[in-house]
């Protein structure tokens, strides 16, 4: 993946593999316990505008302070927070991933600046958090789990990517980057559609690959590696990776069904090929999910 700080170019395809959702908007005061403790912050982004009080992050090795009137984009990984007592926060919790699992935003270490140099962001995340309000009444971190028409979530989308282009015209003002693969050559443009578009349930697409691009598969997995740093076989497997943590993450689809959408003809299948890609097994994975259903 490469940094691109200057604004980049990819196909409208390109951009439409990426994956947004909102995962939670509210307003208030924290839960009981969630003042001090250690959290997840590696799934999606957490952003934190504080209406009260102050709040400390501590991770990787760094530490940074925001206090009413401050946004704090947080650090992404395991995170120590602190807040005061006093604390009221609005909360905005959401993914912008590409097909691979990266993110789309470069930011690691959290950043903060003050909410009056960017009027038009506290104006668009007030709108999220009120329209989920009002649809979701009393609803918190759990709102990923909600039903709802197909009208209310289109309008959901379109607020949340009104939200990601102010992120990004923020990035832009502190020149921060985003992350892409980029490719010249357009082989590597329809072996990437081909995959994002095969379906995650049936067998590694190989032939189709090799139809679509005219080239052997050593040519194409060179081609590959030299841009996007990866074969195509791996392309294939984090994209099943990435659906099978998002299922584990946000929903209560029983791992038996989502070892089934993925292919696999035994749950024992699953579970290996899983614990060998992200080092613990479904259901410890999904049990973590506690953890970053804070703040």
């Amino acid at each position: 993946m490469i940094v691109a700080p200057d604004g980049i170019k990819l196909s409208i395809h390109d951009w439409s593999t990426l994956h947004t959702e909102l995962l939670w908007a509210y307003r208030g005061v924290l839960n009981v316990g969630n003042h001090d403790l250690q959290v997840d912050h590696s799934y999606g982004y957490w952003l934190w505008y504080i209406e009260k009080g102050q709040v400390r992050l501590e991770t990787h090795g760094k530490t940074l302070s925001a206090q009413k009137g401050q946004w704090i984009f947080c650090p992404v990984g395991s995170t120590k927070q602190k807040f005061t007592e006093d604390a009221e926060i609005l909360s905005i919790h959401f993914l912008a991933q590409w097909p691979t699992g990266e993110n789309l935003f470069s930011e690691k270490d959290g950043f903060v600046f003050d909410a009056k140099s960017h009027p038009t962001l506290n104006n668009c995340t007030k709108e999220l958090q009120a329209t989920v309000e009002e649809s979701f009444p009393g609803i918190r971190v759990v709102l990923f789990e909600q039903d709802t028409d197909l009208e209310v979530f289109l309008k959901l989308q379109n607020l949340l990517f009104i939200l990601l282009l102010e992120i990004v015209r923020l990035f832009k003002k502190h020149g921060l980057g985003l992350t892409y693969a980029s490719s010249s050559d357009p082989r590597i443009g329809r072996a990437l559609q081909c995959l994002n578009e095969a379906a995650l349930g049936e067998p590694f697409p190989l032939q189709r690959l090799l139809q679509r691009t005219g080239l052997s598969r050593v040519h194409l997995d060179r081609l590959l590696c030299n841009s996007i740093g990866i074969s195509s076989k791996e392309y294939w497997e984090r994209l099943r990776e990435g659906e099978a943590c998002r299922r584990l993450e946000s929903s209560k689809q029983p791992s038996k069904e989502i070892c089934y959408y993925l292919g696999f003809k035994q749950p024992s299948h699953f579970a290996t090929w899983f614990k060998r890609r992200k080092g613990i097994t479904p259901a410890k994975y999904r049990l973590q999910t506690s953890k970053r259903l804070i703040g």
